[in-house]
């Protein structure tokens, strides 16, 4: 069975040049605009969410390009990660992510890492994600979620929360990896 899963994920190794993330310039009024929807949208007692969950929103185009998912991704108050994560594979879906700030935000760390042993799987959902335990992983990089970044969701990584607080940042998949964006 693991044979069949490796195969899907067909792991890389994480070089120093591959593209992890980078800040991307989006009109704040389209960033206003899609905060606004995704309010309309929210549960009243945030305790209902899991840490990533794709909403029923529909925003059909973002900078040119065509959204083909709109997550939510959750993160309790004082969370302090133990595991590094890659985003499950979505049929048809991009591998880099444009995320957005959007509430509580500020007070916490997104860190990206290198695996240093095999991989752990884990069902989301209806999805297999892959795994690593931080303390068999090194960092490559961090950045806090202070404006809208373009992220490679296939590259291990995890979101430290320092403020008591949830935090809930937008994430939106296209039906192509916005490449130009880099």
């Amino acid at each position: 069975m693991f044979k069949l899963i490796k195969s899907i994920f067909k792991p890389k190794s994480v070089s120093d040049d591959i593209f992890t993330w980078k800040y991307i310039d989006v009109d704040n009024d389209l960033v206003e605009e899609i905060r606004n929807i995704y309010l309309k949208n929210l549960k009243e007692n945030l305790s209902h969410y899991r840490f990533f969950q794709v909403l029923p929103i529909c925003i059909p185009d973002v900078m040119g390009k065509e959204v083909i998912g709109a997550g939510l991704v959750y993160s309790t108050g004082n969370h302090k990660s133990r595991y590094a994560h890659k985003d499950p594979i979505v049929d048809n879906a991009s591998t880099l992510a444009l995320n957005i700030p959007f509430i509580n935000c500020q007070d916490s760390k997104t860190t990206l890492y290198k695996s240093c042993t095999a991989p752990l799987y884990n069902f989301y959902g209806n999805r297999i994600a892959e795994l690593a335990n931080l303390s068999t992983c090194n960092m490559i990089t961090s950045y806090t979620l202070d404006r809208p970044i373009l992220l490679n969701t296939q590259v291990l990584h995890a979101v430290d929360n320092f403020s008591p607080e949830p935090r809930l940042a937008i994430s939106l998949r296209f039906s192509k990896d916005p490449v130009e964006w880099l």
